[in-house]
């Protein structure tokens, strides 16, 4: 029981800070759009949906590498209990 009031009140802080920041954001986003067609641009939106395919073919190489990395950590780990434990023996 206790379990399921702790994530019950986990929950609700993230649906709640959710909201806060979905709100805010979209008052930002209406006044930053007001700005943009005042200078001639469309609503910002429109470029982050026109930037995609670029951010999408860039996500391949990140993801090669973030797993190299993760396998280097993971590889290091034996190592790491081995040197640990020939300190803590000391």
């Amino acid at each position: 029981m206790v379990k399921g009031l702790i994530w019950g009140s986990v929950g609700f802080a993230v649906a709640f800070g959710a909201s806060r920041l979905v709100g805010t954001l979209t008052t930002d986003l209406k006044r930053y759009d007001m700005i943009r067609a005042q200078s001639g641009d469309g609503p910002f939106v429109f470029e982050l949906l026109g930037k995609l395919p670029d951010l999408m073919s860039a996500l391949p190489p990140l993801m090669d590498a973030a797993s190299r990395e993760s396998g280097k950590l993971l590889m290091s780990i034996p190592s790491d209990a081995l040197r640990y434990a020939r300190i803590s023996s000391m």
